[in-house]
């Protein structure tokens, strides 16, 4: 489990909360299984994109607010794109450009 996937778990728990929402809620609104949403919550998966999407809809808040959080040991732009890399090494162009989508989508394209 990567400090990103705990990071992303840790704020879309925090934004449940604030609009007071169970875990079963959540999943419901968002037609994904309760199950899902607390492996999630916890860190121990990653969603994809459109799992993103249907979490943000549920939460009613843009997928770029569910990043919307600084890692606590990701002090410098060096150690975030180490901490990048870390989590894209080994995987596929295919999968590292979904990363990119992902980012634009966060970031804006410029």
């Amino acid at each position: 489990m990567s400090r990103l996937s705990q990071q992303l778990g840790k704020r879309i728990r925090d934004l449940r909360k604030t609009k007071s929402l169970t875990q079963a809620r959540l999943a419901e609104r968002a037609n994904l299984s309760e199950a899902c949403i607390g492996t999630i919550e916890r860190g121990h998966r990653t969603p994809r994109l459109p799992t993103l999407q249907k979490i943000a809809s549920a939460l009613k808040v843009e997928v770029r607010d569910l990043f919307d959080f600084r890692p606590e040991d990701i002090s410098t732009s060096e150690e975030a794109l180490k901490e990048l890399y870390r989590n894209v090494e080994g995987k596929s162009r295919k999968e590292i450009l979904k990363v990119a989508e992902i980012a634009k989508i966060i970031y804006g394209s410029r």
